[in-house]
């Protein structure tokens, strides 16, 4: 608190220079109500006070004071208490930063940055923030750890934007503070550390940094963070928002879509991003707002209001928002089937990066749908979507290697290459599955009951669900087979039997068969007719249609026997 103290009393020490006409201390108070610190949130007030500094700036900054032309800068790029005019605004920056006054760089060079009021020109903004950070100026400090951080102006470096997060740190700039602590929860250019994330942005925030709220928020709903506290987290990322904080609106709606640190609610989920992309103009929220049009969450389900959400966050280069368009149009979801249309959107959607639209043109392609049916241009999509992480790809491409159809020759070794790209990089159980079953069958690679035995286990060891127990039941089937006949482990009958009860618990009618004939011909257990029958007569109903037919073969035995 005590930075928070040191500031409040140097607001009211240049209040009173304000009161007595000190021009510069008048826009420094006028800010003040502009932003809501220190004092109530007057734009009126604000303004005025920048009015009355007005002619007393405009006149040192005509006699060459380059302080007061950065702010009389200020005044005439924001309109404060006088006309916008940009262009004017640029020439007096330029004046403060041709006698090399370090504020006068810096915005000069924000403007080279952006290309404002002149040519951009990233070099020489990189040129001036340089000069001005080496004398001492923390906004310069953090432009120049900014440019260094983007790659902009300068060859990307993390490390040496955390270096002059450091130094404005050390003057206690509330920026760097919250930036280096972002830096820090992000690990960028430094090692993760959230401790000391978390000490910056506290710090930061105390000092009136409003983003360091915000990334306050984002620490707090950090699952690898150790203090996570989902409920703090929403609670900062509202004080951003309450202080327009617009990085925070897309945070909130997050929190209520998730219910992460306050109870779920769609509705309130959709009026945050909505604020996010009406007023942030934020492309990720927009494609949200679609979204939840699209699939009627928070609000009655419409399908123009997704498309025009969609086309919206489109615009603005979002992936996913082309994609999902593509996807209505392809499957007729609240709008005509449109193969063609839904086509355009999902190369629209590739070309900006989206390994699911890769996969939909893929598939496209596999099924002749708006193109002239071609397998190999439909593998060769495939191959860039799975590149660029799309599992259904992967494992599309897994399969056709493995059994030699659409477009591919059999190929054990590109199989593998697939489903363990999607075994490992994306935990893809059915891919461990298989990746078990080809080093096991040994067929189309070399066989490795090692390496089977490894995958069945790592399948088996999955907590069971409704939509995967059939893989892990059919892992824990080969288990039992491989304890049996001792492949890749020491043989043990009375283990394969636990794993095929595991595998028979989880549906698998194959160990129900192979239980039938461990208590029939007594491998692992004792012989018991009856437990016999009842596992057959279980395959029998529940097994495939050739563990069936054994199935069968074995009661009609037993019952030729009895």
């Amino acid at each position: 608190t005590g930075g928070w103290v040191d500031q409040k009393l140097g607001y009211e020490h240049l209040r009173r220079a304000a009161d007595r006409g000190h021009s510069l201390a008048m826009t420094f108070v006028g800010d003040q109500h502009l932003k809501g610190k220190w004092v109530d949130k007057d734009r009126f007030s604000g303004v005025e006070w920048y009015r009355r500094a007005m002619p007393r700036l405009q006149e040192l900054a005509e006699r060459g004071d380059p302080m007061a032309q950065v702010q009389y800068g200020n005044m005439l790029e924001e309109g404060l208490g006088v006309a916008a005019n940009l262009q004017a605004a640029v020439d007096w920056y330029h004046q403060a930063a041709e006698q090399g006054h370090p504020a006068g760089m810096t915005e000069y060079g924000r403007q080279l940055e952006t290309g404002k009021g002149v040519e951009a020109n990233l070099e020489e903004a990189v040129r001036l923030f340089t000069a001005a950070a080496e004398q001492g100026h923390a906004d310069a400090m953090g432009e120049l750890a900014g440019a260094y951080y983007r790659g902009e102006g300068v060859e990307k470096d993390l490390s040496l934007a955390a270096q002059w997060c450091r130094r404005g740190v050390k003057i206690n700039d509330p920026w760097c503070q919250a930036e280096l602590g972002t830096y820090y929860r992000r690990g960028d250019g430094v090692t993760r550390d959230f401790d000391q994330a978390a000490q910056l942005l506290r710090k930061a925030a105390e000092g009136g940094d409003n983003w360091a709220n915000y990334s306050l928020g984002r620490l707090y709903l950090d699952e690898d963070y150790a203090g996570r506290d989902e409920r703090r987290g929403f609670d900062y990322l509202r004080q951003a928002a309450d202080l327009e904080e617009d990085d925070a609106y897309s945070g909130i709606a997050s929190c209520y879509y998730n219910g992460r640190g306050v109870e779920q609610d769609y509705e309130e989920a959709l009026k945050w991003y909505r604020r996010a992309a009406d007023e942030a103009g934020e492309g990720n929220a927009m494609a949200w707002v679609g979204s939840m049009y699209a699939d009627g969450e928070g609000t009655e389900k419409s399908a123009e209001e997704a498309i025009k959400w969609y086309r919206k966050a489109a615009d603005e280069n979002i992936a996913w928002a082309a994609n999902n368009l593509g996807a209505l149009y392809a499957r007729g979801d609240g709008v005509e089937k449109d193969d063609e249309e839904a086509l355009r959107w999902f190369h629209k959607a590739a070309e900006m990066g989206s390994a699911t639209a890769m996969d939909w043109i893929g598939d496209f392609y596999d099924d002749g749908r708006a193109v002239e049916e071609d397998n190999a241009e439909a593998v060769n999509w495939w191959k860039r979507a799975g590149e660029a992480g799309d599992t259904n790809a992967m494992e599309r491409l897994g399969s056709r290697y493995a059994g030699g159809y659409g477009g591919v020759d059999e190929d054990g070794e590109q199989a593998v290459y697939w489903f363990k790209k999607a075994a490992t990089e994306h935990d893809r159980l059915w891919s461990q599955f298989r990746l078990g079953e080809i080093y096991a069958e040994g067929e189309i690679r070399t066989r490795d009951d090692a390496e089977a035995l490894k995958w069945f286990r790592k399948v088996a060891a999955t907590p069971v669900e409704k939509d995967n127990r059939d893989e892990i039941g059919k892992a824990e089937n080969w288990i039992g087979l491989m304890y049996e006949s001792g492949r890749g482990v020491a043989k043990n009958p009375s283990e394969a039997v636990r794993w095929y009860q595991r595998a028979a618990e989880n549906g698998d009618g194959t160990a129900m068969y192979n239980l039938g004939r461990a208590y029939r011909h007594g491998i692992g257990v004792a012989r018991h007719r009856q437990q016999a029958i009842d596992w057959y007569t279980k395959a029998k109903s529940e097994a495939r249609y050739d563990i069936r037919k054994l199935a069968e073969k074995e009661l009609q035995e037993l019952d030729a026997d009895n």
